[in-house]
């Protein structure tokens, strides 16, 4: 017979509303702003600057929040979730984009039809561009960025 799990009610980091924390840490999604928490977010933002797994930092989507934007992190958000991470993705003009360190702490960046690698972190913050364009100027028109 299967164990059932034990829930505990608490309430969403951003908005208040309530939302279902379960004993390994997962709470569901909030159904009022859509927050996603599985830890402590502070703690993650202190260590790492981002939050887990929504990678936008809990001050700056309660910001976000407060003035009706998406929650969307920045590129340095982003380059933050990598070193967490190690793999992120997002998309750019219908096109799907990967990042992610090798074994020699190099970054490979990639869509379907091309490779790029970067021979520091430093190096694709500085240089990742996509037709040209910069990546951390055109950040704005980026979608879905996330961890894999």
């Amino acid at each position: 017979m299967k164990e059932k799990m034990k829930t505990e009610m608490r309430f969403c980091e951003i908005c208040g509303y309530p939302v279902v924390n379960d004993e390994s840490g997962v709470c569901m999604c909030c159904e009022r702003c859509g927050w996603q928490s599985c830890g402590d977010n502070i703690e993650y933002e202190e260590k790492y600057d981002i939050s887990y797994p929504m990678v936008v930092p809990l001050s700056r989507a309660k910001m976000q929040y407060r003035e009706g934007k998406p929650f969307k992190p920045t590129f340095e958000d982003f380059i933050h979730g990598l070193d967490f991470y190690s793999e992120m993705a997002f998309t750019y003009r219908g096109a799907k984009y990967g990042v992610c360190y090798r074994s020699d702490h190099s970054v490979l960046f990639y869509n379907a039809r091309q490779v790029w690698s970067f021979p520091t972190k430093d190096a694709f913050y500085k240089f990742a561009s996509i037709g040209g364009d910069l990546l951390k100027d055109i950040w704005d028109q980026v979608q879905e960025p996330r961890y894999m």
